[in-house]
């Protein structure tokens, strides 16, 4: 019974089960059963969970602190999914990015003109006022 048990606990866990030929073993101690499954989807080391962290803190830098949650899942699930994969970036990305730059570019410049607007006409009315 060892030896067939020691490759995994699901093992020990079928024979518990088939032992049982008069009852099902789950409906006769549900509380263990419950428990051995959710013993069983633990993780064994918290090596993954760390590593994450360790992602997280290279992403969420001083710099970047004020960055929404989304955006720090989203680079965390890039790091994951490209981490041992070499990326190779073509021309097509690089127009991609220089037109998404030019179009934020656009409008920063445009939401700065129109701060100044509302600026200046705060400005005349205080005057106007005064």
């Amino acid at each position: 019974m060892k030896a067939f048990c020691k490759e995994s606990s699901l093992h020990l866990w079928s024979m518990i089960e088939g032992m049982s030929s008069t009852e099902d073993v789950t409906l006769k101690y549900p509380t263990l059963s419950k428990i051995f499954k959710v013993a069983h989807c633990l993780p064994i080391s918290s090596s993954c969970i760390e590593q994450t962290f360790s992602s997280l803190k290279l992403i969420k830098s001083n710099i970047r602190s004020n960055s929404q949650e989304s955006t720090t899942q989203s680079l965390l699930l890039i790091i994951q999914k490209y981490q041992n994969k070499l990326i190779v970036i073509d021309d097509d990305m690089v127009e991609e990015y220089e037109a998404i730059k030019s179009a934020l570019n656009v409008r920063k410049s445009n939401h700065r003109i129109l701060t100044q607007q509302v600026v200046e006409e705060a400005k005349t009315n205080n005057e106007v006022q005064n």
